[in-house]
């Protein structure tokens, strides 16, 4: 009857049966998704660029400085494009259905591409169960929104595993597959890892069948060729070879210890080791039986997504995680379960789905990240930490934030800059950071066309609040094109938060020396040091770059010097005599 059925063009049962259980890990992610909808404060860095560059100001952070403060410029790309065009909702709650979208899209194609594999090895069915495991675990619902790119990331790695196990079936798409990959990098840089083994796999199925060398010549200017463009937009019109924000989380600085504990923190409250570790040992027997058979190029296949997982997962473990709780090995996570699927043919197999279904019972019911506040560790939850000082209960656009004090410093800000006249030179504001009513205020130069100049050290809510005509001075370099290159210290403290950048080198860069009479005397004598360090023709000459007008020949001059102002450092407390960095 099945087979009358597909015959007469209906899905036969074994295949209803087969999306039905692909449609399951769907079905969870996209409901448990929803139901943690929220959107982070670090998205709004994203939705600040956004609305810059709708403005006509292009992707900066603060208008009139190019610096490239967003590590995910496709998934900024897309937010820009569909915002612009469609319109119809705020940024934030377009980042909440895209990424939504994408992650049930790729859990999707990552349990199809699993399915067409199992099925050329004999399977008629076969369980996504590491999926379903992981779509059980309450960090993945967070993620599915955010407002990050972190969704984007899901969607691509499902897509790439699905086009790779295409490529193996019909030898088609290899051209479609390596142009994906080598966007890896720009949607995240360290899934530049992913895209190396995708399209090492690639090379693989190209090099085993036969494959013309025009095609293969094709594949790889596909792969190769749109990142390196890229790159060059990058360096020239940033003058960086790498993100601000890779300077400034150290992303080449090793701290395993940390990573470690992020990765312990990552695992254990989760309890998703547990069925990923026993799915493992099937997967290994498996795997076993293929190269005995002689199905290795199946077996190439299916360690793919496993070489590519285990390359990010050392990467974020050596440089010591992140401090979001379990987002940066989610990928890592993901690209394992995918290929972590069940044959309930096989009695061993079949016998693993009991467990499989006590732990998503588990997982949706009772297994939480307890963790709502900032961790000993340095991480935290982050859904959970902005619940609670938001008051909602999916804080997602900027009336959720309002009652947060980065909002109400924001507003603050806003006010303040309205009562500077429009074409009036720019002022400083000084303060401590977190605080909204202790302020000085004294004359700055216009070295950006901001009306007012502030240290914070929060910049998403509190820069989307506070309009484009403030300039926000990021004390924690994100999108500090100062602090980012100051010589730090071995790590230590959060992931991604270095010690904060002295208010000193606001007030060199953008307050005259004849104007700091009111200020305290130690920012007089820590100024003079940091003046002489941002005179100096290395510091001098990147700053003219990124703040000066667009010219062919300031274009030119960021791609010649682009790597000695990525890898330029300069003291963080430098003396009146400190010589100027070579």
């Amino acid at each position: 009857m099945s087979d009358r059925g597909a015959r007469d063009g209906c899905p036969s049962t074994r295949t209803r049966v087969q999306l039905g259980l692909i449609g399951l890990p769907v079905a969870v992610v996209a409901i448990g998704g929803w139901s943690h909808r929220w959107v982070s404060d670090d998205a709004y860095i994203d939705f600040r660029v956004v609305g810059n560059v709708l403005a006509g100001h292009g992707p900066v952070y603060n208008v009139g400085e190019r610096i490239e403060v967003v590590t995910n410029p496709i998934w900024v790309g897309i937010l820009t494009l569909v915002r612009g065009t469609v319109g119809l909702l705020p940024t934030a709650w377009w980042a909440v259905l895209l990424g939504l979208t994408a992650t049930a899209l790729g859990v999707g194609l990552s349990a199809v591409g699993s399915a067409r594999l199992a099925r050329r090895r004999g399977a008629s069915v076969v369980i996504p169960a590491g999926m379903l495991c992981l779509v059980c675990v309450d960090a993945m619902w967070d993620f599915a929104t955010s407002g990050l790119e972190t969704g984007l990331t899901f969607g691509w790695i499902g897509l790439l595993w699905w086009l790779l196990v295409r490529r193996l079936e019909t030898g088609r798409g290899a051209t479609v597959l390596a142009l994906l990959a080598g966007l890896g990098p720009f949607i995240r840089p360290d899934l530049g890892l992913v895209s190396v083994a995708f399209a090492g796999g690639l090379v693989v199925l190209m090099t085993t069948s036969p494959s013309s060398k025009d095609r293969r010549l094709l594949a790889a200017g596909a792969f190769l060729v749109p990142p390196v463009l890229l790159e060059l937009l990058r360096a020239a019109y940033f003058g960086m070879l790498l993100p601000n924000t890779a300077l400034t989380k150290s992303a080449f600085t090793p701290w395993p210890t940390q990573g470690l504990r992020y990765l312990l923190d990552t695992l254990g409250p989760t309890w998703i080791w547990i069925p990923l570790l026993i799915l493992g040992g099937a997967a290994v027997r498996r795997g076993v039986r293929w190269g005995i058979g002689g199905n290795r190029l199946d077996l190439v296949l299916l360690l793919v997504p496993v070489v590519a997982a285990m390359a990010d997962g050392v990467y974020v473990v050596v440089i010591g995680g992140d401090f979001m709780h379990a987002r940066m090995l989610l990928p890592c996570l993901f690209l394992l379960a995918g290929v972590l699927w069940l044959d309930p043919h096989d009695w061993i197999e079949g016998s693993l789905t009991i467990g499989v279904a006590l732990f998503c019972m588990i997982g949706i019911t009772v297994i939480r990240y307890p963790v709502r506040t900032v961790a000993a560790n340095g991480i935290s939850n982050e859904r959970g930490y902005y619940i609670a000082v938001s008051g909602s209960t999916h804080p997602i656009s900027q009336a959720d934030y309002h009652q947060t004090l980065t909002a109400i410093s924001g507003r603050h800000l806003a006010r303040l800059a309205s009562r500077v006249p429009p074409r009036s030179s720019s002022v400083l504001v000084t303060s401590i950071p977190g605080a909204v009513r202790s302020w000085a205020v004294v004359p700055g130069r216009s070295v950006v066309p901001a009306r007012l100049i502030a240290p914070v050290v929060t910049i998403g809510v509190n820069g989307v609040t506070a309009g484009s005509t403030v300039y926000l001075f990021d004390l924690l370099s994100l999108a500090n094109p100062i602090g980012s290159h100051l010589e730090r210290s071995s790590p230590s403290g959060r992931p991604g938060h270095n010690d904060p950048t002295p208010q000193s080198w606001m007030m060199a860069r953008f307050v005259p020396a004849s104007s700091l009479g009111p200020v305290s005397s130690v920012e007089r004598r820590l100024d003079t040091g940091e003046r002489r360090q941002l005179a100096c023709p290395t510091m001098a000459g990147y700053l003219h770059a990124i703040t000066a007008p667009v010219t062919p020949g300031l274009v030119w001059g960021n791609l010649r010097h682009s790597l000695t102002w990525t890898t330029l450092r300069i003291p963080a407390a430098p003396g009146p005599r400190t010589p100027c960095p070579r």
